[in-house]
């Protein structure tokens, strides 16, 4: 375990540690939509789910599409889970 001197976090590796060390060293060096984004995986994350290709998991009850199935449940519709609802997959 290594501590982080900045806040105290605990981390399991120094790996982590170097991760979260440079959260401390800049608020977000990558910006789209007035938002900042730590590093480039998040602002392509960012992009590939608002903004760019298929978003094919639709949901059952409000129809809303989302490229991936981590967002459907960022709005709080008490959406179902998969397979509860007897839609086909991709959907929910």
């Amino acid at each position: 375990m290594t501590q982080c001197s900045e806040c105290g976090k605990m981390l399991k590796t120094r790996a982590g540690l170097l991760c979260h060390t440079r959260t401390h060293a800049h608020s977000g060096s990558y910006y789209c939509c007035g938002k900042a984004f730590q590093d480039a995986f998040h602002l392509r994350r960012h992009r590939a789910s608002k903004h760019e290709g298929p978003k094919c998991h639709v949901c059952v009850k409000c129809g809303k599409s989302f490229a991936d199935k981590m967002n459907r449940g960022s709005i709080g519709d008490d959406r179902d889970e998969p397979g509860k609802t007897g839609a086909p997959p991709g959907t929910y």
